[in-house]
Parts: C-alpha cells; structure tokens; sequence
C-alpha cells in the first residue's frame, strides 16, 4: 500500500490509499480515500451481520489523542483487507469484489512480481 494526499484549490486536500492486488492471471491497483474503506466495512457488517465477529478491525481514523498517524492507518488497511481476504465467503462477494475491481486500474506484467496483496480464496501477503 502507498498513499499520496492530493491537493485541490476549491477543497480541502485528502489522502488516497494505492492498494496493488495480484490474481492468477492480471494485476491491477485501486485507489481509495479512508472514508471508502469505512463505507465497505458497514455495508459488510450490514450485508454479513451473522459474521459481524470474523470481521477484521479497520483502523480508526481518530484517537484519543487526535488524528490517527497516516502509517499506522496505512498499515491497518493492509491488516484489514488480508483479513478480508482469508474469510471466502466474504472476499469473494459480490460488494468486496466490486470495491477491489472498480474504477481498477490494470497494471503491467513487470508489476506483478512487486504486488503487495494476492486475491482469491487462500490469499496471503507477499
């Protein structure tokens, strides 16, 4: 995962986490801001309220002391989606697998030995 904050004159600035994924045949990457992550984790917990328990915890945007640090935000959307990925019936839904796939963008084969997380049903990371 990488981030990069992206600045917009009529807007407050905001960081976008890049999350490469490798599959058996393609690699792609996605970019998304926290709050797309926090959106995913309800509509998860809506969707599997029954294994609301297995979820893995995403990472707090806030703490007691204020914001939390970018890389341990960072590291915590690795943790959550390789948590994600290890429960099958969860990575292989149809909300998780439209939230990694679109607006994806595809990488080229010189990327896939680099990629940082591997999709499908016993998926771990690199």
């Amino acid at each position: 995962t990488s981030r990069e904050t992206v600045m917009r004159a009529e807007k407050r600035p905001f960081t976008l986490f890049s999350i490469v994924f490798s599959g058996e045949d393609r690699s792609w990457m996605i970019q998304k801001r926290f709050r797309e992550f926090v959106e995913l984790n309800e509509t998860l917990k809506k969707r599997f309220a029954d294994r609301k328990e297995e979820l893995p915890e995403l990472p707090p945007k806030t703490t007691l002391l204020g914001k939390t640090p970018l890389d341990d935000r960072q590291a915590g959307i690795e943790r959550y989606l390789n948590g994600l990925l290890k429960i099958p019936v969860i990575g292989e839904s149809y909300v998780f697998r439209k939230f990694i796939f679109e607006e994806a963008k595809d990488l080229p084969s010189a990327h896939r030995n680099t990629t940082e997380f591997k999709g499908g049903e016993n998926s771990q990371r690199k």
